[in-house]
């Protein structure tokens, strides 16, 4: 299984065929193997826990990241899944190790296979392959992203970085996209755990280009909204900061993020550490993006 990883991050390599790597990742992480042997359901869930824990281990999403910006065009999109049979075999096995407990791997597997996901997978500038395909599919509520694990292991990882995240505008980006379709499932424990990431993400986002230029002169700003609106950089063709973090406060400034925060405030049940918490994601609004923020 390492081998097979090591193999698939030299997939720019033409002479390189991945068939045979992946058809191998796909057999021995496949619970259709051991069950005939096994015949205990519970036993073959742990024999995958570990298999796919010792992959990730030996870089299996960094593996995913290059296959899937090496073997599918830029130009896909998600309504293009069901057309392009590698795209779909890829997106299951970006998911199918954030469906497991791990409760057979030793202690933190969990936290550490979302980690991996995170950091070798949206931590980095996006590809028009990660932003056009796979976050999209991901926000899918049909794809069953497991999200609110995913937000409370976003948090400890936030947690235990001393120092400013320079991957927190795309890291933001995700868990708002996606959040579009999930806010609605979290529980109240989860909703505070999305509070406590907005306001951690916020902070770290960068001065958003309206903000930065209103001392400008009109021209000047004019040529930063025109910098600002577009999508991709055209050295290397990833998304810009500036244009990620204004799409950051777009979806930030809607009526479903609204009613959500304020719903919380509302509860009977709201902690001081909701008022807290929410007082700091409004200042950081107002202060560090000009954005007004509904009166209560």
């Amino acid at each position: 299984m390492s081998l097979c990883c090591r193999l698939l991050q030299n997939c720019n390599d033409d002479s390189l065929n991945v068939a045979l790597p992946m058809r191998m990742l796909e057999v021995f992480s496949s619970e259709n193997t051991y069950l005939p042997v096994l015949q205990d359901a519970s036993y073959v869930v742990s024999v995958i826990e570990q298999i796919l824990h010792y992959m990730i281990h030996n870089g299996y999403y960094r593996s995913l990241y290059l296959l899937i910006n090496s073997k599918l065009p830029s130009s896909i999109e998600y309504s293009d899944l069901s057309r392009v049979p590698i795209a779909k075999i890829l997106l299951e096995n970006v998911l199918k190790p954030l469906h497991f407990t791990y409760n057979s791997c030793p202690e933190g597997a969990r936290q550490q296979v979302f980690t991996a996901f995170t950091e070798e997978f949206l931590a980095a500038p996006f590809t028009d392959q990660i932003f056009h395909f796979i976050i999209p599919a991901l926000a899918d509520a049909q794809t069953v992203f497991p999200y609110e694990p995913f937000l409370n292991a976003l948090l400890l990882i936030e947690s235990r970085c001393s120092r400013k995240s320079g991957g927190a505008p795309w890291l933001f980006y995700f868990v708002l996209t996606v959040g579009e379709n999930y806010l609605g499932a979290l529980s109240e424990e989860g909703l505070l755990v999305y509070l406590r990431v907005l306001q951690t993400f916020l902070s770290q986002l960068p001065v958003s280009p309206a903000s930065a230029s209103c001392h400008d002169s009109a021209s000047d700003s004019e040529e930063e909204s025109e910098e600002a609106d577009k999508p991709s950089s055209p050295e290397d063709g990833r998304l810009s900061v500036s244009y990620i973090t204004e799409e950051c406060l777009k979806k930030l400034d809607t009526k479903q993020q609204t009613n959500t925060l304020l719903n919380l405030v509302w509860r009977d049940s709201a902690s001081e550490e909701v008022f807290t918490t929410m007082a700091s994601v409004c200042h950081t609004l107002m202060v560090q993006h000009r954005m007004m923020v509904p009166k209560v």
